[in-house]
């Protein structure tokens, strides 16, 4: 187990190795969540693949409250909605919206099962031949997305799941893969 200190020192190598200026995070968190935190509010395209139960979706959680995005998207499994909704209201209090047929402005919950409600499947031709392919509909512009379990999306293009996240996150400014 590491000290405080121990994680501060941390925090200060990992500032310094790539060359930014650690914010002062005023949230009760870990340190080395406070770590993520400045990872994921310094770096627009991240991964934060720390193991189980450690905190990705407080790191999350603490980058959006620092970069204050007038739209957010979480795609997550459907089991953990709830818990997203709630932990955002409990460690930045803002409310969030669990989306079921339209995206509003703020922090839009979204499930895996739900991408193909946004999404139409098209046939477009490919080497010759006809094929049945999934189609991203919305044209929102994110200012974070955040995939919560990215292995769920497992199969990249082969997938619905793989192939519609794919899509998603190519509108977004930031993107932050947790698994």
């Amino acid at each position: 187990e590491y000290s405080i200190q121990d994680q501060k020192k941390v925090q200060e190598e990992v500032a310094r190795e790539s060359k930014y200026t650690p914010i002062e995070i005023d949230l009760p968190l870990y340190e080395y969540q406070k770590v993520g935190v400045n990872f994921i509010v310094h770096n627009e395209k991240c991964g934060v693949f720390d193991e189980c139960r450690l905190g990705k979706l407080y790191q999350s959680v603490g980058a959006i409250h620092y970069l204050k995005p007038e739209k957010a998207l979480v795609i997550c499994p459907a089991r953990t909605r709830t818990n997203w909704q709630r932990k955002t209201k409990e460690i930045i209090n803002v409310d969030s919206t669990l989306v079921d047929d339209t995206f509003t402005e703020g922090i839009n919950i979204l499930n895996y099962d739900s991408l193909q409600k946004f999404a139409i499947e098209a046939e477009v031709k490919k080497k010759g031949k006809l094929v049945k392919e999934w189609r991203w509909m919305d044209d929102t512009q994110w200012d974070i997305i955040i995939v919560d379990e990215s292995h769920k999306a497992k199969g990249g293009k082969n997938t619905i799941r793989g192939s519609l996240t794919e899509q998603v996150c190519k509108l977004g400014k930031r993107v932050i893969i947790l698994s």
